[in-house]
């Protein structure tokens, strides 16, 4: 395997600190950690960039929480200044060093490859819909199980049509028994 030299000085650039700001605060413009940054971003950067030079960086302590959705895990975040900016300047330098030795059918967390491809997740073996797009259809559905009125069939399958021809094309088959109504299940499919 070829040996690649001077990555620390790529990695600890100024140029590649600001890029990696950049990417770190995507979607996140109105977090607090990003707007205590912007008090004084070229100076923390200049800061960063310096601790980085001079090896003194330490990673900050973790904020662990938990979240219930899909199940119950444990998270532990670090600050988005300094520590999150530091993890996208290492990304932006080895990604795509790594990127080129990985095989090439791998394909987690790889852009361009796997993902995530319209609305479904691929993998070795299987297909499945997006998270996203299964959260919205069982919403729709359990709306429609919920309904006081009795819903026609016709009704029914037109309100769902869109998301079952998702779920015919993937392996959701239990899926499509858990949320729809099993007085409709035999004639919408």
């Amino acid at each position: 395997m070829k040996r690649i030299g001077n990555l620390y000085e790529q990695i600890i650039s100024l140029e590649n600190l600001r890029l990696a700001d950049q990417k770190a605060r995507r979607g996140k413009l109105r977090s607090y950690g990003v707007r205590v940054h912007d008090r004084n971003r070229e100076a923390n950067l200049l800061a960063l960039h310096e601790a980085l030079l001079t090896k003194t960086f330490r990673t900050s302590e973790y904020d662990v929480f938990k979240v219930y959705e899909p199940k119950e895990r444990e998270i532990f975040r670090l600050p988005y200044y300094p520590d999150r900016i530091v993890h996208h300047a290492v990304m932006n330098v080895l990604e795509p060093i790594w990127t080129k030795v990985f095989t090439y059918n791998t394909y987690s967390c790889i852009k361009g490859r796997a993902l995530d491809y319209v609305g479904y997740k691929f993998y070795r073996e299987q297909k499945l819909i997006r998270k996203s797009i299964k959260q919205n259809f069982c919403r729709a559905a359990a709306k429609l199980n919920k309904s006081r009125r009795p819903v026609p069939v016709k009704e029914y399958k037109m309100a769902v049509a869109s998301w079952l021809g998702w779920a015919k094309h993937s392996n959701s088959k239990h899926l499509l028994k858990s949320i729809i109504n099993p007085q409709y299940y035999v004639s919408i499919l």
